[in-house]
């Protein structure tokens, strides 16, 4: 069941504390502009150095994802990861070289050398 555009009506009630920065926001928003019908997908891959990897991703599928409402900004979680996102802090960074999601979550305990992957 679906709202306005990229606004699926919540039906479950866990909500996760995760924590979108002002920049994150405008990139999700920047993001549905060019794709209405898509929702951003937050999810962990088990992969890289140190075992866990943020991805980042937009779909069509949103009935197998756990959806939050950040001031009107709607994103997808994988419900298999519920308590990693809890209390994360995502961001968003422009360089020169690179533009990405960054993730800050105080159960991480390492990351590999170069950052990417992450372990609990």
């Amino acid at each position: 069941m679906y709202g306005e555009l990229n606004k699926p009506i919540i039906e479950d009630f866990w909500i996760v504390k995760m924590i979108l920065s002002d920049l994150a926001k405008s990139k999700i928003k920047d993001l549905y502009k060019k794709d209405l019908e898509k929702i951003l997908l937050f999810t962990i891959n088990k992969t890289g150095c140190s075992g866990l990897e943020f991805i980042v991703k937009l779909t069509n599928n949103r009935e197998d994802y756990h959806i939050e409402n950040h001031d009107d900004i709607f994103i997808a979680l994988d419900k298999n990861f519920l308590e990693i996102f809890e209390k994360t802090k995502v961001d968003y960074l422009y360089s020169k070289f690179e533009e990405k999601f960054i993730f800050k979550n105080e159960n991480i305990t390492s990351y590999c050398g170069c950052g990417k992957s992450f372990n609990l």
